[in-house]
Order: structure tokens, then C-alpha cells, then sequence
């Protein structure tokens, strides 16, 4: 029992500096691969702070000027583009927040998921791997092993070690969205 309230608490901890990360990076440039602003199929990437849209492939084409202030060949742009949609990412969360963050968390966090899935995609979107992400949330080590061990169990197609509740999310597309994640060099 106490074992549980210390994890439930060094959670919400771990959300409370995941909010802080907003405020305190409010000039963070997260990547929306196509917004409302960019109609032309042709040119669906919407370049960050700006209405100017362009092609993918000049997203990190090592040729700066497609997008004001170069931000089309930024690292957190050029990660972002390597990456599973930010949408794709947010369905993740949403399927198996309960198995990654534990039953009293997931229902503590109703209210808030849809902010804390949007803030957490971002981050999984133009964080380099799994080190930097844990570093951008503030997760503890235990956390994070914690976080590596869940991704591991997916990637390794071990389903009697994933509670029955998350393999169905699993099944259908977890799996293939971990394995973009793993490609992508996420967990390097």
C-alpha cells in the first residue's frame, strides 16, 4: 500500500514539472506537420511561427531558407519529421495511459488528459530519444526504467508480461507506432 501512494505521488510529481515545461519553455517550437493553415496537399508542412507552408522533402533537406529563421532544419524539427504523427502519438497515450501511468493516476488525470497527452506527444515528437525525453519531463530513474521497461515488453511482442487491459491497444497499432518510435532512435 505504501509502496503504491509513493508511486502514485512520484507521478504526479512527474506531471506537475511536465505542466511547469510549458511555462517554462514558451518559445519551444513543436512540430505540427499540418495545420489548418496549409490547404495545398502539395505543401502540407506549416512552417513553425509562421503561415509560410512547403513540401516535406524540404523539411531537413540540409538546405536552410524553405522556412523563416531556418526552423525547417532545427534539430527538434528534423527529429519531429522522423517521427510518428503527433496525433498518432496522442492515440498512444490516450490507449494505454492506464497501463503506462497506473489506475489511481489515470483516473486523477481525467480531467486534465487532453492538455497532458497533447504536452506529452510534443515532447515525444522532438526529443531525441528516451534520455532526452525523460530529462524534458523530469522523470526520476525509476521512472524511466520503469518507462523502458514498458516500451521494451511492446517491442519484444511479450503480451503475457502486458496486462490484459492494454494488449488489446497493443494489437491494434501500439505496436507498430513503438516500433516507429524505436526506428526513429527514441530508445538509443
Amino acid at each position: 500500500m505504501t509502496k503504491s501512494i509513493s508511486s502514485l505521488l512520484i507521478i504526479l510529481i512527474f506531471f506537475f514539472f511536465l505542466t511547469a515545461i510549458v511555462e517554462v519553455t514558451p518559445n519551444a517550437h513543436f512540430v505540427r506537420p499540418y495545420t489548418e493553415g496549409c490547404i495545398d496537399p502539395s505543401e502540407p508542412f506549416q512552417c513553425p511561427q509562421s503561415q509560410r507552408c512547403i513540401a516535406l522533402q524540404f523539411i531537413c533537406d540540409g538546405h536552410p531558407g524553405d522556412c523563416p529563421d531556418n526552423l525547417d532544419e532545427n534539430e527538434e524539427t528534423c527529429i519531429a519529421a522522423k517521427r510518428p504523427a503527433k496525433k498518432n502519438i496522442e492515440k498512444f497515450l490516450y490507449a494505454a495511459y492506464t497501463f503506462l501511468f497506473g489506475e489511481n493516476l489515470s483516473r486523477s488525470i481525467d480531467e486534465n488528459k487532453i492538455f497532458l497527452f497533447d504536452t506529452l506527444a510534443s515532447v515525444f515528437s522532438v526529443s531525441k530519444n528516451i534520455h532526452s525525453f525523460a530529462e524534458k519531463t523530469f522523470m526520476s530513474s525509476g521512472d524511466l526504467a520503469h518507462f523502458r521497461n514498458i516500451f521494451q515488453l511492446i517491442h519484444d511482442s511479450r503480451l503475457e508480461n502486458i496486462p490484459l487491459f492494454a494488449q488489446e491497444g497493443v494489437n491494434q497499432g501500439l505496436a507498430a507506432l513503438v516500433e516507429k518510435l524505436y526506428d526513429s532512435g527514441f530508445m538509443d
